[in-house]
């Protein structure tokens, strides 16, 4: 898998993955300060986290651009009063759907695609460290 191939299935894909992240905070008991929120917010919230991640690996947004972008959002979602633990897991679950999303949709058919898979993950892991 190629990194556009990865930016367009984001794209392409946004608003189906930031859908799958809001069931996943639903379900999960931890996420309480989520719970507050509607639907709609929450999805429009992820989908600008997925958005920069495809803008930083289309771009190769700096280090300190998307430090700058998470620290955006900390800010806010401390004034919001969200503890730190459920921001963190939040982005975890970004995380864990976006890797769902590319196996169901079957972009890591041989061992190749999935050894490219696994180089450009950690270009996702580093963006979500970053957080």
């Amino acid at each position: 898998m190629r990194r556009a191939q990865l930016v367009d299935m984001i794209h392409a894909n946004k608003e189906r993955m930031a859908s799958s992240w809001c069931q996943e905070i639903r379900n999960c008991e931890y996420m309480k300060t989520y719970h507050n929120f509607k639907d709609e917010e929450l999805i429009h919230r992820n989908e600008r986290v997925l958005a920069h991640l495809a803008e930083n690996l289309e771009s190769g947004t700096s280090r300190i651009e998307s430090g700058k972008f998470f620290v955006t959002i900390g800010k806010e979602r401390f004034k919001e009063g969200f503890p730190l633990c459920e921001v963190n897991y939040a982005l975890f679950l970004t995380k864990k759907v976006l890797w769902k999303r590319l196996h169901t949709d079957g972009l890591l058919g041989s061992a190749l695609d999935l050894y490219q898979a696994l180089e450009l993950m950690n270009a996702v892991c580093d963006f979500f460290d970053l957080a």
